[in-house]
């Protein structure tokens, strides 16, 4: 499917491989700012004027029967132009794309300052991320995109209709709230690690809704056959799988 966002994404993913994918899963919440890049060459000025925000979006009325929060990372001079082609970024919380302390390998970057390190070389255009948080906001229930058959073995949940949340709350309301494409055009979808398998999942299953989907080192469940998973796969004995599938 043509898209205003498909020219950019091969770079973005590029730099997200050899920038953002290594390192563990699992962080601690915290507060975001967009960083300022220091770089040979580029002014304080001239970072302070491609520097977009990160904003985190509240929902009170959710799929999941509790409030949750989403963030969404915006360009430098919004809301003027637009409307912006948006990426969804998926990994096992929503702030391990924007956690500069996440790895070593991080060097201090993050998916904001790798994108807008890309922008200003022009190598990209404006768009617009969100980071869906679809697990417990303490990291300890990780990500996984699907309506899960045990919440009641997990803590800050709610009743755990992660794929209900994203579908009818996250992204109508991210249209809804923000200068994106929308259904016009579409967005595109990425993940890493568990994010990996959320980002294949959201695509396979509502393909009418996505553009593009990327998966990177993606945690997928291998099965013997059509019917089961294999029952020496040790994927299956991480304990946050429970309140998923059941135990």
């Amino acid at each position: 499917m043509k898209n205003t966002i498909a020219p950019w994404l091969s770079a973005i993913r590029r730099a997200a491989v050899l920038t953002l994918v290594l390192g563990g899963a699992g962080c601690q919440p915290w507060t975001v700012h967009a960083p300022v890049a220091s770089r040979p060459g580029i002014s304080e000025s001239q970072a302070q004027a491609t520097q977009g925000r990160v904003e985190t979006v509240t929902l009170v009325q959710t799929s999941l029967g509790v409030p949750k929060a989403f963030k969404v990372y915006v360009p430098a001079g919004y809301p003027g132009g637009g409307p912006y082609p948006t990426l969804y970024l998926m990994r096992g919380t929503m702030d391990e794309w924007l956690n500069p302390d996440q790895d070593d390998s991080r060097r201090g970057r993050t998916a904001v300052s790798v994108y807008e390190s890309l922008r200003r070389a022009g190598t990209v255009g404006d768009l617009i991320f969100v980071f869906p948080g679809l697990g417990s906001d303490d990291g300890q229930w990780p990500a996984i995109l699907t309506n899960w058959i045990a919440p009641e073995k997990a803590a800050g949940v709610g009743n755990g209709r992660f794929a209900d949340y994203l579908f009818k709350d996250v992204i109508p309301q991210v249209d809804k709230r923000f200068r994106t494409v929308g259904a016009r055009q579409h967005p595109a979808i990425d993940g890493f690690s568990l994010g990996g398998w959320a980002a294949v999942q959201a695509a396979v299953t509502h393909p009418e809704v996505f553009a593009s989907v990327g998966g990177f080192d993606g945690t997928y469940p291998f099965a013997k056959s059509a019917k089961q998973v294999a029952p020496d796969d040790e994927l299956w004995q991480m304990p946050f799988f429970d309140p998923v599938f059941g135990q």
